[in-house]
This record gives C-alpha cells, structure tokens and sequence, in this order.
C-alpha cells in the first residue's frame, strides 16, 4: 500500500491534514498505485515562486504537481510518485469564488493533483470532464 505525507508550510493552521492524506490514500489504492505520494501545502507566494520557476508562467496558481515516477525496471519495492504542491490560499479564495466549504476545495485540489500524476490531464473539454467526475467522485466520498 502507498504511503501518503503530508506536510503544511503555509501559516494556516485550520486545514484538516488527516481527512486530506486519507483522500489521498483512497485515490491511489482504487488505482492499485504503490508508489508513495508527498503533498505540500503552501502560501500563495511560494507558490508564485514554484509556477515561475518549474512553468515560467507568471503569478499563482491554486495546485502543481510533480512527477518522480522512475524506470519501472528499478529494484527498489516502492518510488516516489509525485509530489503535489497546493496554495492554500488559492483553496480559500477558490472556495469562497465556487461556494464550497474550504475542506471541500482542498480535497478538490489533492484529487486534482494526485490524478495529473495517475495520467489524466485536462488539455481537451473531454479530458476535462473525465477528471471532474473524478475529483467530484473523490470528494464527494469521505
């Protein structure tokens, strides 16, 4: 089974790690993924750094997520999958902007993130709605 680490450097200290990391858990389990997973929640300005740097696109954005997967031929029993960066900033103003609870948006974020790094990806409308019922499946679940 996977293993999920979740760590929150942001200065907000009212998000629910716990329901978060177990959503996590539940997505890679229903995709028999036995690669680990690292989350990181930040500020919107670290987050500003990240998308600058590793996107060179200019501003925030509310989710990044990063790929590790190795050569399948590695020995080692299990890998890193990814790690998946969300401002929790963007999730409280999100959250206000599409009148869902602030857990609700986080949840939605982890979901998104941890599909890009399962392989869905939103680059046609049908991709999209394929990732969107997913996110709300997961979210929905808990």
């Amino acid at each position: 089974m996977s293993e999920v680490f979740i760590e929150n450097i942001s200065s907000d200290s009212k998000v629910k790690l716990s329901s978060l990391k177990k959503l996590a858990q539940e997505i890679l389990k229903d995709f028999s993924e036995k690669d680990n997973l690292n989350i990181i929640l930040v500020s919107d300005s670290f987050m500003r750094k990240l998308n600058q740097r590793f996107t060179r696109r200019k501003g925030t954005t509310d989710v990044l997520s990063f790929s590790f997967k190795e050569d399948k031929n590695t020995k080692a029993k299990r890998s890193l999958l990814g790690e998946v960066y969300i401002s929790v900033n963007r999730a409280r103003k999100q959250a206000r902007d599409y009148q869902a609870t602030f857990d609700q948006e986080l949840k939605r974020l982890v979901a998104h993130g941890t599909l890009h790094l399962l392989g869905y990806d939103h680059k046609t409308k049908k991709d999209l709605e394929k990732m969107r019922e997913k996110e709300e499946k997961y979210i929905f679940s808990q």
